[in-house]
């Protein structure tokens, strides 16, 4: 029996773009496909380590990148933190409106010097 989970898809690099310059540029096109994104509860594999009593405190990447970039951070968000038994769950808030998070963007030069 096979155990191993796959999470993705790694697309081939594309070596024309080492070649492309701001005198030759490449456009750019539209990604087609999806991000990967689910809340801690949703995620198959977090459940399984979860249920395996893996670890005390479980998050995903995209809360652990904001808690360790919140120094710096100028934009407001909102995480959920939840303890059951000996278990720390950190994950950003639920909501039916998906504008209401920042956590739902990806933001580009957050912590840029503006000055």
């Amino acid at each position: 029996m096979n155990t191993t989970k796959e999470c993705g898809e790694v697309y081939a690099y594309d070596a024309t773009w080492d070649k492309a310059t701001g005198k030759k540029p490449k456009p750019i096109k539209a990604f087609e496909g999806s991000t990967f994104e689910e809340p801690i509860f949703d995620d198959p594999i977090m459940q399984d380590l979860m249920e395996s009593d893996s670890a005390e405190i479980f998050t995903t990447d995209v809360v652990a990148a904001i808690l360790m970039c919140a120094p710096k951070s100028n934009y407001s968000w909102d995480l959920e933190v939840t303890k059951y038994g000996e278990q720390i769950f950190i994950d950003k808030r639920k909501k039916d409106d998906p504008e209401f998070n920042i956590l739902n963007y990806h933001t580009v030069s957050e912590n840029a010097n503006d000055g």
